[in-house]
């Protein structure tokens, strides 16, 4: 994720005029949740528009159990991931494809470039760019406490003159994966799982990646900066 800002107020700002704010999932965690997402919608499982009149037709859930059955990630794998559809894949680009961070930090991650194979070279460069963001965090950090604290810190939520704004950590989550809800989910999962030996052995640039960022995030804890 990133943010820009031209302000200028803040004199940690680069020279450009702008902070850049990186949070970062564990692949493999990005990568199944993105497939579920990507799942929800092809198979038109959340309760709106015109799914939900869609559910109210004789024999839409036996079409929307088929449609499960028919698209597991491996299948999904075996056809490139065409399902996703070329408007999605033309505005999210390789979302389910190896080495999703790497290609996205090289800005490598248009329709047209979604076969180009990522090297080391790309994942070096991909580690200049993050050591150089104002702000790392990881989700999976297990003091929630600190990322909430970091944030606020950073936006000034906790200066006098935002002493009424609502606590971070107060605010519900949300996730916009509504085939949690769904009574197949546990399926779903389970024949997702067969598929992490393969997505390790593909995205090793990745998980390389992302073990630097959590030491990067590590270091600078340590030494008290964000």
């Amino acid at each position: 994720a990133g943010l820009f800002d031209d302000s200028k107020k803040n004199s940690n700002q680069d020279e450009g005029g702008f902070d850049a704010i990186g949070i970062f999932r564990n692949p493999w965690d990005r990568y199944r949740s993105t497939y579920e997402r990507e799942l929800d919608i092809h198979c038109g499982l959340s309760p709106s528009g015109r799914e939900k009149k869609q559910r109210q037709q004789r024999g839409w859930l036996e079409i929307q159990d088929q449609c499960l059955t028919n698209n597991t990630l491996l299948s999904w794998v075996a056809q490139n991931f065409t399902q996703l559809g070329k408007r999605r894949e033309k505005q999210y680009g390789g979302i389910l494809r190896p080495n999703y961070f790497i290609r996205m930090l090289n800005g490598i991650n248009e329709e047209e470039k979604l076969n180009e194979i990522m090297t080391r070279d790309h994942l070096e460069q991909a580690k200049k760019i993050v050591s150089k963001f104002r702000m790392l965090l990881v989700v999976e950090e297990e003091d929630k406490e600190y990322n909430e604290a970091i944030i606020q810190q950073y936006f000034g939520l906790d200066d006098d003159r935002n002493k009424n704004a609502m606590p971070l950590g107060s605010m519900k989550q949300v996730s916009n994966n509504d085939l949690k809800s769904h009574e197949r989910y546990k399926e779903i999962r389970n024949w997702t799982e067969v598929y992490k030996e393969t997505f390790d052995a593909l995205n090793e640039l990745d998980i390389e990646l992302y073990d630097y960022i959590e030491e990067l995030v590590t270091t600078r804890r340590k030494d008290g900066s964000v």
